[in-house]
């Protein structure tokens, strides 16, 4: 038996909202490879600091990144837990049924190597 507790209708959209945009998308891109500063987020995207600043902040809300400042410098890094988490939420949950399923093609497409591990 499952034990996962269904996500709550807010938390659905937030995480919806975070792969509905093709900067967010390229942002989780460029994060598989680890841990990167903002600066050199902006130099592989080329946007703005507050368009990025914008695009952190829904994917911090929504769980998927990790962020950690040292000094003024802010450091961006996938939450794996979490993307592990949606991924399995696809199988109980009608709701993220094909986020499951997108988070999975997207693995797939821009595979993460050992250090996505989807179960």
């Amino acid at each position: 038996m499952n034990n996962t507790v269904k996500p709550d209708k807010e938390t659905v959209a937030r995480i919806f909202k975070a792969f509905c945009d093709p900067n967010r998308l390229s942002v989780l891109e460029l994060l598989q490879a680890g841990e990167m500063c903002a600066c050199k987020i902006l130099e592989d995207l080329n946007i703005g600091q507050p368009t990025l600043s914008h695009h952190m902040k829904i994917l911090c809300d929504a769980g998927i990144v990790s962020v950690r400042k040292e000094g003024k410098w802010m450091h961006y890094s996938l939450n794996l837990e979490k993307m592990n988490e949606i991924y399995k939420s696809g199988r109980f949950c009608p709701c993220f049924r094909d986020s499951g399923k997108f988070l999975y093609f997207f693995c797939r497409t821009y595979p993460f190597g050992t250090r996505m591990q989807l179960q």
